[in-house]
């Protein structure tokens, strides 16, 4: 098992395909990341089957995740898709705040990438969001952004209240 701090989390082959990672991750804080090789993982997820089961119930949750992003794609408008992103990307300020951060801010060419949209309508969006005074930047973290009125930011991404 080899093991790498943030700063130094290279390209590995992961452990279920076997194939070379395509996938990239900006660490928002000190970070661990462990790496197991594939003869490894498939002896611990035989051993322990708890484990196998972790696995498996993370990937469906991230396959539904994608389907409903991918169902979404076809029928929600640009803005919307970015305030849904907006609020799956959200965590709290602190414990015992219901105020919501975002704290490493993506570049808008990444934030774009990760919604499927123009660039253009992530900058559009986002001058609308402060504009309106739903989000603003924090002034200690420019790229870190707080999203003073969560229920316009649902609204916006027509989120109803369950």
């Amino acid at each position: 098992v080899d093991h790498y701090c943030s700063a130094q989390w290279p390209l590995f082959t992961p452990p279920l395909t076997g194939q070379p990672r395509t996938g990239r991750a900006e660490a928002l804080e000190p970070t661990r990341l462990m790496k197991l090789n594939c003869i490894v993982f498939n002896d611990l997820v035989q051993k322990h089957k708890e484990i196998a089961n972790q696995v498996i119930l993370r990937l469906v949750g991230i396959i539904r995740q994608v389907d409903a992003r991918v169902a979404d794609t076809g029928v929600l408008a640009d803005n919307v898709r970015f305030c849904r992103a907006l609020l799956r990307m959200a965590q709290p300020a602190n414990e015992i705040s219901s105020v919501l951060i975002l704290p490493l801010l993506p570049r808008h060419e990444e934030l774009a990438r990760q919604t499927g949209i123009s660039v253009q309508a992530v900058t559009e969006t986002m001058v609308w969001l402060k504009s309106e005074g739903i989000v603003t930047r924090r002034p200690e973290s420019p790229r870190s952004i707080v999203i003073k009125d969560i229920e316009r930011l649902r609204a916006a991404a027509h989120i109803e209240d369950t």
